[in-house]
Formats: C-alpha cells, sequence, structure tokens
C-alpha cells in the first residue's frame, strides 16, 4: 500500500478523471469533486487480485444550514456560527462512503496493511474498512517487526499483535520502544525491585538467557565533614603543613 498526497484542485480532477474511465464510465466519482470536501491525499493498494483499492483522506466543512443553533439563553447565542475548518480527517472509500469519521488530527500508513491515526496527541490503529482496531490512547505506536506492533502506555511498553490484541503487557521501560525483534526475540529493560535489568523476551514474554542489572552504578563521593572529622587524615597534609600555601592548589 502506498500513500500519495493531494495538493490542489487539479489534481482531484485528474484522479476524478483516471478513475471514471477505469470504470469506463459505468460509475462517477465526480463526488470527490464536492465544495465541501478537501482530499488531503488518498492510500492505493495494487497487490490486491482483483486492481487497486483507493481510500481518501478527507476534511469536510459544515455548510451553515447543517450548523445546530445555540440556544437563546446560551452565552454563544450572539456568536456568529462557522462551518469546519476541515481540518480533522477521515477516510472515504470509491463509493463515497464515509467509513472513518473525520475527527482524527492526522491518518498515515503504518505496516500490516493497517493505518495510524492521531487523535488529541495520542495514536491508535485501523484497518483498511476503516474498523478501529485500536482507540487511540496510547503515548506511540510503532512496528516492532515479526507481526508485532510495539506500544507505550503510561511510560511503559508492551506489545499486540496485527489485530491489536495485547499479547504483552504494558511494563517494560520507555527505552524498549526503540527495539525491534529479530530471530523470535526481542532486547526489553525492566525495573525490579529499585534496579534496571535488561534480557530477551519472545513473542509471548517468556525469558531467555540471562537478566543483566543495567543500573548506572552510584559514585562514592564522602562529605566534607565526614573528611576533616578522620582522625587519621589531616587537610594540612597537601600542603606541607604550610596553611599559607592552602591558595595554590597547582
Amino acid at each position: 500500500m502506498e500513500y500519495i498526497n493531494v495538493n490542489n484542485s487539479n489534481s482531484i480532477r485528474e484522479i476524478v478523471e483516471r478513475l471514471n474511465a477505469q470504470s469506463f464510465y459505468t460509475a462517477s466519482y465526480d463526488f470527490l469533486l464536492s465544495d465541501d470536501l478537501i482530499i488531503y491525499g488518498y492510500f492505493i493498494d495494487e497487490s490486491l487480485e482483483y486492481g487497486a483499492t483507493e481510500l481518501f483522506v478527507f476534511g469536510k466543512t459544515i455548510r451553515p444550514n447543517e450548523i445546530g443553533r445555540s440556544p437563546s439563553n446560551s452565552i454563544f447565542a450572539r456568536l456568529k456560527q462557522y462551518g469546519s475548518s476541515g481540518k480533522y480527517k477521515g477516510l472515504l472509500n470509491l463509493k463515497g462512503e464515509i467509513i472513518l469519521p473525520n475527527i482524527y488530527d492526522e491518518i498515515t500508513l503504518f505496516a500490516y496493511n493497517r493505518l495510524l491515526v492521531k487523535k488529541s496527541g495520542k495514536y491508535g490503529i485501523v484497518d483498511t474498512d476503516g474498523k478501529v482496531l485500536a482507540e487511540p490512547k496510547y503515548d506511540q505506536i510503532v512496528d516492532a517487526w515479526e507481526y508485532t506492533i510495539g506500544f507505550a502506555l503510561n511510560n511503559r511498553v508492551g506489545f499486540m499483535n496485527t489485530n491489536c490484541n495485547i499479547i504483552i503487557e504494558p511494563k517494560y521501560c520507555i527505552d524498549s520502544i526503540n527495539n525491534t525483534f529479530h530471530d523470535g526475540l526481542i532486547v526489553v529493560s525492566e525495573m525490579i525491585d529499585d534496579s534496571k535489568y535488561q534480557f530477551c523476551i519472545d513473542h509471548y514474554g517468556l525469558i531467555h538467557g540471562n537478566m543483566e542489572n543495567i543500573s548506572p552504578e552510584e559514585e562514592y563521593d564522602p562529605s566534607y565533614e565526614n573528611f576533616i572529622n578522620d582522625e587519621y587524615s589531616d587537610p594540612l597534609d597537601a600542603y606541607d603543613g604550610d596553611p599559607d600555601a592552602r591558595w595554590n592548589t597547582d
């Protein structure tokens, strides 16, 4: 599947003409030229057995007669009402049907024939039929390879399958989101008893190999008070017993 940007009305007209010709003019795609539609781009999949399937990322303005009036006693009653700016995006199919409402900030190509949606700073996943597989509630969603999807939720990392069923609950450190599966294993890190451990897990979350403690070692830095109270040490030793030489630290 590929995503193609649409930059201007001329591009839309070219797309409509191409689609009409491909159908031998037995179908009309003039709905894409509607004044209340903004077509941002489209997804095309030419690998399907029966030809290409196209989905259009759209925004939609609201006509004045479609805007609900504010109650007469509302503080907004005297304000002018305008249509939507069209900045929110959804999906149209080739029949002109809205298969995903235009309520999302972004709709982008993901992996495994899935699409990534963004809403209010959170991410989710939909399929090419517009079915929401994962609600937009995740901080990050990444391709973890080998038909596995990694996600971050509340600063913890977990994993799901391509149908967005969670197979490994989010419990790993956030740096694990940068890793991917290789030959059935992925490197993750986890806080255990206030120490950070790194190890490998499989697609079921089972640990393979050894767990390595990677917590940073604390540097030993004795306090000045402890140093001068040590009966076996004398700060003047560094200056050969000459207190006037303390200013010279060379």
